[in-house]
């Protein structure tokens, strides 16, 4: 029993050492980057778009949203559709997206 707990110590410092700083940073960074991204996009869609969206952020149900927000049911699931498909292309053609994903492409290829 007390050779297991070495062994499984010894794999967990291992793995721990194997765990590069560098990549962990730079993941970090690209997730912060892709949050500032999104939320620059997010602030560009109109108003009603932002409170559709942020409840379903919320996981508020769309029925919900929709009794919240004074609208139908249908009309809340449809501009969601929208809304979403909007905030999409805001982000593919946002500056910082296009740099990252354009450096993640060049490392593949590395």
């Amino acid at each position: 029993m007390h050779r297991e707990k070495q062994v499984a110590a010894r794999n967990y410092h291992v793995r721990k050492l194997d765990a590069s700083p560098e990549q962990d940073f730079t993941e970090d960074v690209d997730q912060q980057l892709y949050q500032e991204v999104f939320w620059e996009s997010f602030r560009q869609l109109d108003k009603v778009c932002q409170d559709i969206l942020e409840g379903y952020l919320k996981e508020t149900s769309p029925k919900d949203i929709a009794v919240k927000l004074g609208y139908s049911y249908g009309y809340v699931r449809k501009r969601k559709s929208m809304c979403h498909s909007f905030l999409m292309k805001t982000i593919e053609n946002h500056p910082t997206y296009i740099k990252i994903k354009q450096t993640e492409l060049t490392l593949d290829m590395e």
